[in-house]
């Protein structure tokens, strides 16, 4: 069998890079638009991954004027394009005013972000699929799990530098959001702005499980902590009828689920370890069985 020509692999000008210019200019055109769009925009783009070098160039001065807080129009973007005498480079007014007119609904421009960002992931995919084979085909002393190693670095690299919640932050959009969810807050009419934890004292000193938060239980062992960890769970899925993942180390699955059958059918744990169970505890079983499955 003939060996593959290495060239073939390893030269990506063979193909075209991937890349949606529609989906650019449907982003950049939806935030002049609307630009209450831009900051959920931002996080899932970034300057880097627009293809066009214009596109770039626009979406830079549109961060700039988000950050000043200053509106986002054809008339701000083309003046702050001016300033940095990049506006002829980018096709002139004209151009966006085109961007602008031909969007074709604003109120998908998340959408469009995120084709942008797919094809900018998949260049990158490209580019680190191309440095991997040529340095296989010329390992220059490398071992083979050197190349493994590089590989795998090379990968993460991209997930690592995706936009991300986390991380740095910028204070004047941190502010923004900050202010937002306290204006939310006051208009709720509920005291629990997150997950209910099911008991009525812990939600009144947490006001409920919150976005992005880690509860960790401490305490001796035998003192409860997996039971009460369980209940936490059957009030997101009962009560709150969230989506709950239960992860354990140290107990096996069937444990724990003849633990939350216990709980939610009231049945006796002891009974239920050892099958002795009473004419009332099946349906009650059967009940719990049905709520939990569904």
């Amino acid at each position: 069998m003939a060996d593959m020509d290495p060239t073939l692999i390893a030269d990506e000008s063979v193909y075209t890079s991937p890349h949606s210019i529609e989906a650019e200019q449907s982003v950049i055109g939806g935030l002049i638009q609307d630009a209450t769009h831009f900051d959920a925009v931002r996080e899932v783009l970034s300057e880097e991954d627009y293809y066009n070098a214009a596109h770039r160039k626009i979406f830079r001065v549109m961060q700039r004027l988000s950050e000043r807080e200053q509106p986002l129009d054809v008339i701000t973007v083309a003046d702050a394009l001016a300033h940095v005498e990049e506006l002829d480079a980018v096709g002139g007014l004209k151009y966006l005013t085109d961007l602008a007119t031909n969007v074709p609904s604003a109120a998908n421009v998340v959408a469009y972000a995120r084709i942008v960002r797919e094809k900018a992931t998949l260049r990158q995919l490209i580019a680190a699929a191309t440095e991997i084979s040529r340095a296989s085909y010329n390992p220059a002393g490398l071992a083979s799990d050197d190349l493994l190693a590089l590989a795998e670095k090379k990968v993460l690299e991209i997930s690592e530098e995706r936009p991300k919640e986390g991380g740095f932050q910028e204070i004047n959009l941190l502010l923004k959001k900050t202010v937002e969810r306290i204006d939310f807050l006051f208009n709720s009419e509920s005291d629990i702005t997150g997950l209910s934890t099911g008991l009525d004292e812990l939600n009144e000193k947490t006001s409920g499980w919150q976005n992005g938060e880690l509860i960790i239980l401490a305490a001796r062992p035998s003192m409860g902590k997996t039971a009460l960890a369980l209940n936490f769970v059957e009030s997101a899925i009962f009560s709150s009828e969230k989506p709950a993942l239960v992860f354990s180390l140290e107990m096996p699955a069937d444990s724990l689920m003849m633990r939350m059958l216990s709980s939610t059918g009231k049945i006796d744990q002891g009974r239920l370890r050892n099958g002795q169970l009473t004419e009332e505890d099946w349906p009650k079983l059967e009940m719990a069985a049905r709520k939990l499955k569904d």
